[in-house]
Order: C-alpha cells, then sequence, then structure tokens
C-alpha cells in the first residue's frame, strides 16, 4: 500500500506541496491491502477503506545566536547547524481511525 491523498497545513519547507506529497506518496506501507474495502466516491475516510499519518517536523537552529552561511553544500553542515534538518519516513507517526 502507498499513500495516496495527502492534507497539508502550514507547509513551511523549502519543498512546494506537490512534489512533497508525490514524496510522501513513495513511501511503502507495510498493511495487508486485502482488509480494507475500496473506497466509493460518496463514502467518507473511515477505518475499512483508509489509514491516517501524521507527520509533523520543525527544523529549528540549534544555536539561535548563530548566523547561517548562505551556501550550505553538505548534510553534514546542515546536521551541525539545525535541529531536524531532514525528514525521514520513520517520522511519520499513525494516527488510528475508529475501531
Amino acid at each position: 500500500m502507498a499513500i495516496e491523498k495527502v492534507e497539508m497545513w502550514q507547509n513551511t519547507s523549502i519543498i512546494p506541496d506537490e512534489n512533497l506529497a508525490h514524496r510522501i506518496g513513495l513511501v511503502p506501507i507495510h498493511a495487508n491491502p486485502k482488509l480494507f474495502e475500496n473506497k466509493p466516491t460518496d463514502k467518507p475516510y473511515d477505518e475499512t477503506n483508509s489509514l491516517r499519518f501524521k507527520l509533523h517536523v520543525v527544523c529549528t537552529k540549534k544555536d539561535p545566536k548563530m548566523t547561517t552561511p548562505l551556501n550550505i553544500n553538505d548534510v553534514s553542515e546542515e546536521e551541525k547547524i539545525f535541529n531536524n534538518s531532514n525528514v525521514y519516513s520513520s517520522d511519520l507517526k499513525w494516527i488510528p481511525i475508529g475501531d
């Protein structure tokens, strides 16, 4: 299974909403699709036809007084300056709905 529909609130990253939604859709979800029904267009999302996840990551400076260089060329440099400079699939948190 994979994520098909993404709703976003306050995407403050440099990645546009469409690209972020596409990347999230590439994350495989280890769930048995035989346990779910196909969702008819007139039926709401519920525990029989969907899974819900939350992704909430905030990138902050490790030292707010430090000035950030204009060009960061290496991931290790980002990790020295920022907390949560990268987002991982493990940051997706499953939100149980229904039974």
